[in-house]
């Protein structure tokens, strides 16, 4: 087999991209639009995280569901956190 630097993934695996009948389709989405900004994708995160967290105290969930739910917001509050919403690549 070619060794082509141009055609191999850093794990050395050949890339077939080019052959594959769904191409244009994998690379028409990988270069489309962002439908949201960075931003507003954090603000969306940050907002679902808090809903999360109070859903189940706004609808009288059990004490174990409650710490589900609060387990569930702080894990997600701290994915968001860990997140460059700058956009910047």
């Amino acid at each position: 087999m070619r060794d082509d630097s141009r055609t191999r993934e850093s794990g050395g695996t050949p890339l077939s991209l080019r052959a594959h009948p769904c191409a244009s389709l994998i690379t028409e989405t990988l270069t489309m639009k962002k439908p949201i900004t960075p931003l507003a994708h954090g603000v969306i995160d940050y907002t679902t995280s808090a809903a999360v967290a109070a859903a189940p105290l706004a609808l009288g969930f059990p004490a174990p569901a409650r710490r589900l739910f609060g387990t569930l917001a702080g894990t997600y509050t701290a994915v968001a956190a860990l997140t460059d919403w700058s956009g910047d690549r």
